[in-house]
């Protein structure tokens, strides 16, 4: 009995392994091919977790792990691991609700569940690429952190500091600041095109113009950006705290 539970839960895992892989080869496919059929909004939302829970998931082995490793953070501790899913869970959800909230607002005939999804496929899903290229910045900005709370600093004068010196990276390590802005400029660019795939998306399954979309797009999360810092800023305290 053991060994069957066993092999359907590695098949499962599979599944969503390949689902997520599909959607990074064939996103326009993958799209067409859910939405084209009867609505079923229960069935998108249950997709668009599962995409959420398997790319999480692969960002935080590959991505987060090592970070968590590298500063002595104990990644097991509920106190600490629970709070952060929570919080990457809620950035996740409130950018969806701000994206169909935007469309709302511009006229558009937005389905939630739908609209959900494909910011999933589009966006969402490439979070393990966007992190592993933002890894050197996710380095740099913990470091900072940590020191910072050595120095006896609050977290709010710590996150004040950070952001007001973003562009003004250390220069003791001119190949670690080369790399990073290297870094940032490419996952720019990636999230750019990724946008422009959405707004085509977007675009193409509500029958509206693509500047529609994307303006969209622009105004809701134009309104949510308070919204979406709450639980980023939720994450960055966690870490803090645990240093």
């Amino acid at each position: 009995m053991e060994g069957t539970n066993f092999q359907n839960l590695l098949l499962s895992l599979f599944k969503w392994i390949v689902l997520w892989i599909n959607c990074l080869r064939q996103p326009f496919l993958t799209i067409e091919r859910e939405l084209s059929g009867p609505p079923n909004d229960n069935q998108y939302l249950i997709y668009t977790l599962q995409l959420w829970a398997i790319s999480f998931s692969i960002d935080l082995v590959l991505n987060y792990l090592p970070v968590y490793l590298h500063f002595g953070i104990d990644w097991q501790n509920p106190g600490f691991l629970l709070p952060s899913i929570l919080a990457k869970g809620l950035i996740f959800l409130i950018v969806g609700i701000a994206i169909h909230f935007g469309l709302k607002l511009n006229r558009v005939p937005s389905i939630f569940a739908q609209t959900w999804y494909m910011y999933t496929v589009f966006i969402a899903c490439h979070s393990p690429i966007l992190s592993f290229i933002h890894y050197f910045s996710r380095l740099e900005i913990f470091s900072r952190l940590q020191t910072a709370k050595a120095q006896g600093n609050s977290f709010i004068d710590t996150i004040i500091g950070i952001t007001t010196s973003l562009d003004e990276p250390p220069v003791e390590n001119i190949v670690f600041s080369i790399v990073t802005l290297a870094s940032d400029t490419i996952s720019f660019f990636y999230i750019g095109i990724l946008t422009i795939l959405l707004q085509r998306a977007l675009s193409a399954h509500y029958g509206i113009a693509r500047y529609e979309a994307l303006s969209g797009m622009a105004l809701g999360l134009g309104v949510f950006a308070v919204l979406i810092m709450i639980p980023a800023h939720l994450y960055l305290f966690l870490f803090f705290t645990v240093l």
